[in-house]
């Protein structure tokens, strides 16, 4: 008899109370942020776990409201000690990124903690991340495991796509390529495009699996086609060797020419193959010469030697054509999104 009267109170008591919190969200869905705040704030004060969230974030916010990340913080950490997931993620988020407060990982840590035993998917990746870079402690891969693979099997692709990295590269335990395998191919079916190109590395160079050169041509081409740059260049390279499938000319000179707008140094010294020796294209030493220059320039080493070995079918007058047009290509393409093989700091 006790629980149905406690049933009742509790159905007299919540309908005002979601009234007023529905009145609240529908003068913010029209702006009038002022009076959601003033309606929300009595409901956070009597423990209303959406009111004490919605609160929090429209002072962290300050839209429509004066800002106030002391009483946001404060609002958010009533909502999370009262369960409120989404409220112990942000929290966690907000030491973590040090978003309006010191960066603190310690809060971080213990507020991503409490979120993720609760089964919140974000807040379990994020525990993976600290304890696999040490951020806040010391490094714990066979912990970040854990809470990686939580988040994982809910689909996470990015826990799926680092525990495929995790466990080919193994430093700290023990290397296991048939897990790596496996949720690359998880993460790579839910359209992560680096988890495509791991895929077809890891299928291509056989390690610890069967090499299915087939299978890595498909996934070096899934990837490729979403502007996964090494993925364009592996997919050309495969054409261009008939390895996985046809050889395949104008496939390659497609895949080339997409990874050396993307700076690609590889890519380009096989641009300059294909038309030093009339690969599906018309023998062309001046165009040779151009993308062995750009290829030097990036570094490829072998493109040295072929940039000379084109220059010996060229006049002075070409050659110096050629350089400019090699120029006019890096000025064209210099804002260009691209990846630099020399990661400090540097003007082209």
């Amino acid at each position: 008899m006790k629980k149905l009267v406690c049933f009742a109170l509790f159905m007299v008591v919540s309908l005002p109370a979601f009234s007023d919190f529905e009145a609240g969200t529908a003068a913010a869905n029209k702006g009038d942020f002022k009076a959601a705040l003033q309606e929300w704030v009595p409901l956070a004060e009597n423990n209303h776990l959406e009111a004490q969230y919605s609160v929090a974030a429209l002072l962290f916010s300050g839209q429509g409201v004066k800002k106030d990340l002391n009483a946001a913080i404060s609002w958010f950490s009533k909502a999370a000690n009262n369960g409120h997931l989404q409220a112990s993620y942000t929290l966690g988020y907000i030491y973590y990124s040090g978003s309006g407060v010191a960066k603190d990982f310690d809060e971080a840590f213990k507020w991503f903690l409490l979120a993720a035993n609760r089964n919140h998917i974000e807040a379990q990746y994020s525990l993976g991340t600290m304890l696999v870079s040490g951020q806040g402690g010391t490094t714990d891969v066979a912990n970040a495991i854990i809470w990686f693979t939580k988040a994982a099997e809910q689909g996470h692709i990015l826990a799926q796509y680092n525990l495929g990295v995790i466990y080919s590269s193994a430093s700290k335990i023990a290397q296991d390529h048939q897990k790596s395998l496996s949720w690359f191919e998880k993460a790579a079916n839910q359209g992560h495009k680096e988890s495509q190109f791991n895929l077809g590395n890891v299928l291509m160079s056989g390690k610890g699996v069967d090499i299915d050169l087939k299978m890595a041509r498909e996934w070096f081409s899934i990837a490729a086609s979403q502007g996964h740059i090494e993925a364009q260049y592996s997919a050309g390279y495969l054409a261009h060797q008939g390895l996985g499938g046809e050889q395949d000319y104008k496939q390659a000179l497609g895949w080339f020419s997409r990874a050396a707008e993307g700076w690609d140094r590889d890519a380009q010294f096989h641009l300059g193959l294909m038309y030093k020796n009339a690969n599906g294209v018309a023998q062309d030493y001046k165009e040779a010469y151009k993308w062995f220059d750009l290829a030097a320039a990036a570094g490829h080493t072998d493109a040295h030697f072929m940039r000379s070995a084109v220059a010996v079918h060229l006049t002075k007058e070409v050659i110096s054509e050629s350089q400019q047009g090699a120029q006019s290509w890096f000025d064209d393409n210099h804002d260009t999104p691209h990846k630099h093989y020399d990661l400090k700091a540097h003007k082209h």
